[in-house]
C-alpha cells in the first residue's frame, strides 16, 4: 500500500470535475444535495464511484458488505444493482 501511495499523483482539475458531477446527483431546486443510503441518487453515486474507479483500473481492490459499507481488499465480491440492491 504504501508503495502505490509513492506514487500517487491526483489532478487537482479532474478532482474538481469528479466532485462537481457527483454534486449533481440527489441536487435539490432549493439547493442542497439529498442521498439518503439505498435511495435512487445514493445508489446513482455509488454506482459512478464504481465506474471510475474500474476505469482507474482499481475496482477490483474494494469491496462492499452486507451493510454497504466499501472495504479494501484483494477482490471485488460484491455489486451494487441498478434497484440499490447487493449481490
Amino acid at each position: 500500500m504504501a508503495e502505490i501511495l509513492k506514487n500517487l499523483h491526483i489532478d487537482p482539475s479532474r478532482l474538481e470535475q469528479y466532485i462537481e458531477m457527483l454534486g449533481t446527483i440527489g441536487l435539490q431546486a432549493g439547493g442542497g444535495i439529498i442521498r439518503p443510503v439505498y435511495s435512487p441518487a445514493w445508489v446513482q453515486a455509488r454506482q459512478q464511484l464504481a465506474g471510475w474507479m474500474s476505469a482507474a483500473g482499481i475496482g477490483h481492490s474494494f469491496s462492499v458488505d452486507s451493510a454497504a459499507n466499501p472495504a479494501r481488499t484483494g477482490r471485488q465480491t460484491t455489486t451494487i444493482t441498478g434497484n440499490g440492491g447487493l449481490v
